[in-house]
């Protein structure tokens, strides 16, 4: 997307971070070569609270006991609450009243908080869309055990929610575009990547 984009004319700025700052640095030298400008920021992550916890070792524990098969996901709203960390927050509510983007592209749906610092105004001028790259509320139906479903619901809703925040959501996958449109409406654009 990023590389389509430059070929196009238009210039993307990238905000990037990795678990410890070489490694980001080194990413962002790569990178260089494709956009016109790479942030780099360091990742704070929140430390989750007790309720996350639990929920996690419930889902071990019916894992444990064989009631679930496949490897266990991280629910969309776990992701949601640790990844756009307040560090990421403020970098990016900087970076944005400063350049004066016309639209962010924000990678994963769980991502959507980014913009909690971002002033109104700023935020309201901005075009926002979310590569969803996968809808959780899919591939988490088959990871956790029936018994867990309840969250499934909720978590969906969540998910939901937070896409219905972006003025454009990118599915990737025809399965994905089917699931959003239905919520999203015209929002929702089949962007498939060209491989399986």
């Amino acid at each position: 997307l990023i590389s389509f984009l430059n070929k196009k004319g238009v210039g993307v700025d990238l905000l990037i971070t990795a678990g410890n700052f070489s490694l980001a640095s080194k990413k962002a030298n790569l990178l260089k070569a494709i956009s016109s400008n790479v942030f780099v920021y360091k990742n704070n992550k929140k430390k989750f609270p007790l309720y996350w916890k639990a929920i996690r070792a419930i889902e071990l524990k019916i894992k444990k006991d064989g009631a679930v098969q496949n490897a266990l996901q991280d629910l969309f709203a776990e992701r949601l609450f640790n990844r756009a960390t307040t560090s990421a927050k403020r970098v990016f509510a900087r970076l944005v009243q400063e350049n004066k983007y016309d639209f962010v592209i924000v990678n994963y749906a769980w991502m959507a908080n980014i913009f909690d610092l971002v002033p109104s105004a700023s935020k309201d001028r901005l075009l926002k869309i979310c590569d969803t790259h996968d809808c959780n509320f899919i591939r988490n139906k088959n990871s956790i055990s029936s018994r867990l479903k309840g969250l499934l619901y909720f978590d969906k809703k969540i998910e939901i929610s937070k896409l219905k925040g972006f003025d454009y959501c990118l599915a990737i996958s025809d399965a994905d575009y089917a699931a959003l449109t239905p919520y999203l409406g015209n929002k929702a654009i089949l962007c498939s990547t060209g491989f399986d």
